[in-house]
Order: structure tokens, then sequence, then C-alpha cells
């Protein structure tokens, strides 16, 4: 009986892909201490991330007790692609500057605007050709603005000072 019981066992264990793929779900499900869900949800959603993301953005989410850490999750979700977002425009606002269709003045002129207001000023001489990391610090330092300055920060002197150097 023993006999046939091993038997049955070696032979189920063969058919889910032997002992290494045991230990590898066991690991994932390991995982799961501490919260951790996504090593067991990872393999049967990962084809459908893009809709559970869709679907999390067009629900409010409430949690129903204590635990915050999938409204933390969704939170942190919801940053990165906001994040994503000015990224994308903030480099296509950059690639304006060398094909001239912008110039550094006009970039300056809109200041106010949130994604020009946060952009580095660094990035935006960089984005003007010929004009590498060494003229570009040389520009900052003899204008007086800080290596990590934004555009939003700019007072009018130093803006002054950028634009006839």
């Amino acid at each position: 009986m023993t006999e046939r019981a091993g038997r049955l066992v070696l032979k189920a264990l063969d058919q889910a892909g032997g002992l290494e793929a045991l230990k590898t779900a066991h690991e994932a499900v390991s995982a799961h201490h501490g919260n951790n869900y996504l090593p067991l949800l990872d393999q049967h959603y990962r084809s459908h991330r893009s809709a559970v993301f869709t679907l999390v953005e067009s629900i409010d989410l409430e949690s129903t007790n204590a635990e915050r850490s999938v409204l933390d999750a969704e939170q942190r979700a919801k940053a990165l692609a906001k994040e994503a977002e000015a990224r994308t425009a903030r480099r296509a606002l950059l690639a304006e500057v060398p094909s001239g269709a912008v110039s550094v003045a006009e970039v300056f002129e809109r200041r106010g605007h949130d994604l020009v207001g946060r952009t580095r000023v660094v990035q935006v001489l960089r984005a003007v050709p010929g004009h590498g990391p060494a003229r570009v610090a040389a520009l900052m330092a003899i204008s007086g603005v800080a290596e990590k300055q934004r555009v939003g920060a700019l007072n009018e002197q130093q803006r002054e000072r950028l634009l006839r150097a």
C-alpha cells in the first residue's frame, strides 16, 4: 500500500513538473507572507494588467477595515502614471527646442505652466544644439543659477542673464 501511494505521489509530482516546479510554487506561496500577493496573482493576470488598472482607475476604492495596503498601492500606481505622463510631456517640450519650434525664451515665458515650471533649467539649456554639459554649467554659473534650479524658480535677472549669454 505504501509503495502504491509513493508511486502515485511521484507520478503526480512528475505530471506537475517535478521537484523544481514544486519548489518554485512553494517560493511563490511563501512570498505571500507580509501581504505580498503579487507572486500569486502575476501569473494569472499579467496579460490583463492594463484592464485591471483601467478598472481600478474608474472606481473609488474604500477600505472596510484598518488595512490600507490596497488603497496605498492604488494611490502609488496613480502617482506613477501621472509622473510618467509628465515625463512624456516634458520630453516632448524639450524635443521642440533643438528643432527650433520653441526657443529658450518662449520656454522661460511659459514658467507659470506647471509642467514648464517644474522643468530643470539644465534640461532646457542642454536641449539647445551646441550646448553641452560644460557650456551649460558655465552659463549657469555666470548667471547665478543653481544646478538643480527649476524654470519656475528663476527670477527676472537670472532669466535675462541666461538669454543674453
